[in-house]
């Protein structure tokens, strides 16, 4: 019988019987170019090839080095198969016995059609920063601030509600409308500073003066950006004075974790970095690059209101415009206290009421004068009439009485009426506040680029590398598409084409197991540039 199969040992291929790597050719001419510059021994004249052994002249220890073999047997004369060598063994002098398992992803490799299925992680072909956000089965570490940027709210005034006119206590004040709310107090602006201080303390002492220090309902402070031009310490607010305008203000995003700069893009959002906002009294978000539409921009506004606040919230983050899901407040705003000149209050009080007792007094001596008169003038008039007299003197009595009773109770009405003209008019209602003291130097919201440590943004980089990324979608998976490799595993694998059974299934259970195709014979390097083609 004649010579029936062909055979090359090859040596230095880079492939292995556990395919958890294997080449990826453009071509049948490329994959046997390849293949046949790995040659070491050719064989021409053997036996036809079969049961997964060959048969070669020579001692085994001559074919030790050889790894890989490709051979063609009379069924398919154009064919190229590709198989693993397993084991060289001694049979007899001259004969060296090969066991070898086919490899069917290089042989098979241009019979197969892998077609849609749900691809579970694979090398993505567009890896730009917030396309793909599925969880990683890794572990990150602690966050570690990367920068801070502070907005301080430093420069404050304080203002007054009063039910009457700071400047006039004398007068009381209009009722106004103050964002939208109307109010039965007015609101007066100090300074906080020696001229607002000293001008504060001159209009409170002289309501206390005046006995209306309860007038004075409330005190508080409030970022001076709320407020417009006032004219000085002392001037009432009115509602055209606040300034609800919006202050916004980008934030550079980072290309970089704790100074690395990682090959995959995904390292660029969360959970690998975010952003935080907080205010110094603890309250905090965190945010995340990705979800802003174009440079990351936050905006902060506030309202001068006693329980107001000031927001800061991201713009175009998450759908939304001004995104107040995502806001944090400074707020309530710090409250003033205010010392009431208790003896000033009751001794004006006081001073009305004693000046209508003395004519009180007055008048009761004025009328008990005139009975006596009235009296002795009928007696001199009807002689001694005893009846007639006491009868007559009762009812003098009564008119006088009444009379004297109806200006004692014209007198007290008005004490009454002077005494509740420096009492201020009660408020109902309140405009509420339920906040904590904030120290006032140190108001302010701060903003914090976080990240995992450089540590384990290179662990988690060279993780990606190996296995690309999380995508559980139902797509025909990237064999291609990457410089140096690409990473699929998938789920339910479908696997169709020319290629005998036993092959195709064989591609299905790699490929849903995880498997590695290499666009060149440097299995291995991770280090080689594995950037998207045309990306």
């Amino acid at each position: 019988m004649g010579p029936e199969s062909y055979i090359r040992l090859l040596k230095d291929v880079p492939l292995s019987p556990d395919y958890a790597d294997t080449l990826e050719f453009s071509t049948v001419s490329a994959q046997t170019d390849y293949f046949m510059s790995k040659t070491a021994f050719t064989f021409t004249d053997t036996m036809y090839v079969r049961n997964n052994t060959i048969y070669v002249p020579n001692q085994a220890g001559a074919y030790r080095t050889c790894t890989y073999c490709m051979y063609t047997n009379p069924d398919y004369p154009n064919k190229w198969f590709y198989a693993f060598i397993i084991n060289v063994e001694y049979l007899a002098d001259g004969t060296t016995q090969i066991t070898y398992a086919e490899d069917v992803i290089q042989t098979w490799w241009f019979e197969f059609n892998i077609k849609e299925c749900m691809v579970q992680r694979e090398h993505v072909n567009n890896d730009t920063p917030g396309l793909h956000l599925k969880e990683e089965p890794v572990a990150i570490g602690d966050y570690i601030t990367n920068n801070t940027q502070v907005i301080p709210l430093t420069m404050w005034v304080l203002i007054v509600g009063s039910a009457i006119q700071m400047s006039s206590p004398d007068a009381s004040a209009d009722t106004v409308v103050m964002q939208g709310t109307v109010s039965g107090l007015a609101y007066y602006i100090y300074g906080i500073d020696e001229e607002g201080s000293t001008q504060l303390r001159s209009d409170l002492a002289a309501i206390a003066e005046a006995g209306k220090s309860d007038a004075v309902k409330v005190m508080w402070a409030v970022p001076s950006f709320l407020i417009g031009s006032t004219g000085g310490s002392g001037t009432q607010l009115t509602d055209s004075m606040i300034n609800n305008d919006p202050v916004n203000f980008n934030i550079t995003r980072p290309t970089t974790l704790d100074g690395y700069a990682p090959r995959n893009k995904k390292l660029l959002t969360y959970p690998f970095m975010g952003l935080k906002i907080g205010t110094y009294g603890g309250q905090n978000a965190t945010l995340r690059y990705e979800f802003f539409s174009g440079s990351p921009s936050l905006q902060y506004r506030g309202t001068p209101t006693p329980n107001g606040r000031v927001i800061l919230a991201p713009r175009s983050y998450a759908g939304k415009g001004v995104n107040y899901d995502y806001s944090i407040a400074i707020g309530d705003y710090p409250q003033g206290s205010w010392i009431t000149d208790v003896y000033a209050n009751w001794l004006a009080t006081q001073s009305i009421r004693w000046e209508h007792e003395g004519e009180r007094r007055a008048i009761q001596g004025q009328f008990e004068h005139k009975k006596n008169f009235i009296s002795g003038v009928v007696s001199a008039a009807l002689g001694d009439i005893e009846g007639g007299i006491r009868g007559l003197t009762g009812m003098i009595d009564n008119a006088v009485n009444y009379e004297q009773n109806e200006v004692l109770a014209q007198n007290a009405m008005a004490e009454e009426r002077e005494v509740h003209s420096i009492i201020p008019p009660s408020i109902n209602g309140s405009v509420g506040n339920d906040a904590t003291m904030q120290s006032i130097g140190n108001a302010g919201f701060q903003i914090d680029g976080k990240s995992i440590t450089a540590s384990y943004a290179k662990s988690i980089d060279s993780y990606f590398d190996m296995f690309g990324y999380r995508v559980d979608t139902v797509k025909k998976p990237n064999i291609t598409g990457r410089q140096s490799w690409n990473y699929v595993q998938t789920i339910g694998a479908v696997v169709t084409g020319n290629a005998p059974l036993y092959a195709k299934d064989a591609l299905r259970g790699l490929l849903n197991r995880g498997i590695r195709f290499w666009h060149n014979e440097d299995i291995g390097n991770y280090s080689l540039p594995n950037n998207i083609i045309g990306g």
